[in-house]
């Protein structure tokens, strides 16, 4: 898979992680420098790491409720690469779904090498999702969990990972309230996403060279008539509260990213 062998090329060491040198990467605040350290390791040989990452969230999230504003700065800045850490050395789906469905990953800042802030590029964490040492099981065991976690109000960059590790491994998510709403959020973004020369997860995921090319779609209608199980959906669109209103929900940033910067 193409996607293993830049895994590869983003490790920067085959020296066992210890703890003391995954704690300083966080310490750094950087996510991606997290990912390119941990990225190529099965989760079954960064087991030691769990108990520490899970004492340190503890710590910060203390740390988060102090008055010294400088504490509390530092201790945020550092939410972002612990989580995505506790992802990458998470072992079953259920742990990972911890610490994905987190809102404090949610509202974290995503710290760049240059010193700025952003929101996280979520195709970064869907990589993390996708390594090659995670098998199709442990993917659509995963897709599942977090299509049923989804808020009936929808939570669209949380249905992104969903959609995309279903898309990846070929899995069938549980049509709860909330994917079904962030489905129909997806399809009321495709002209928009047309305009301004975004790709589905799929056509990335062709680009890339990872899964057979696919049909772009320009508008709904076209989009409507290959989802496979649109019957499905169209039966729950009837079941789901309020599902107009997600027609209004912002969409999440994925704004395309200059060739070079792409995976």
């Amino acid at each position: 898979m193409a996607w293993g062998a830049q895994a590869r090329a983003l490790d920067e060491s085959n020296a066992r992680v210890e703890w003391p040198e995954l704690r300083t990467l966080i310490a750094g605040r950087i996510p991606e420098r997290v990912m390119r350290r941990l990225a190529y390791t099965p989760a079954h040989d960064l087991a030691h790491l769990r108990p520490h990452l899970k004492t340190l969230r503890t710590q910060l999230r203390t740390t988060l409720k102090t008055t010294d504003h400088a504490a509390h700065d530092e201790a945020y800045g550092q939410l972002a690469p612990l989580y995505l850490a506790g992802v990458l050395c998470a072992d079953e789906p259920a742990e990972a779904l911890e610490w994905l469905t987190s809102p404090v990953l949610r509202d974290a800042a995503w710290q760049q090498p240059d010193g700025t802030y952003r929101e996280p590029r979520l195709r970064r964490i869907l990589l993390a999702l996708l390594l090659e040492h995670r098998d199709g099981t442990w993917q659509r065991d995963l897709a599942c969990r977090l299509a049923q976690w989804l808020p009936a109000a929808g939570d669209p960059r949380r249905w992104y990972l969903a959609d995309g590790l279903a898309a990846w491994c070929d899995a069938q998510p549980p049509l709860s309230d909330g994917y079904v709403t962030g489905w129909v959020q997806r399809g009321s973004r495709i002209s928009r996403d047309h305009a301004r020369g975004r790709l589905d997860t799929r056509e990335w995921f062709a680009e890339q060279g990872w899964r057979p090319p696919v049909r772009h779609h320009t508008t709904l209608l076209d989009w409507l008539r290959a989802q496979p199980r649109l019957e499905t959906f169209v039966a729950r669109l009837f079941e789901v509260a309020d599902i107009g209103t997600a027609l209004d929900t912002p969409e999440p940033d994925e704004t395309p990213e200059p060739a070079g910067n792409r995976p």
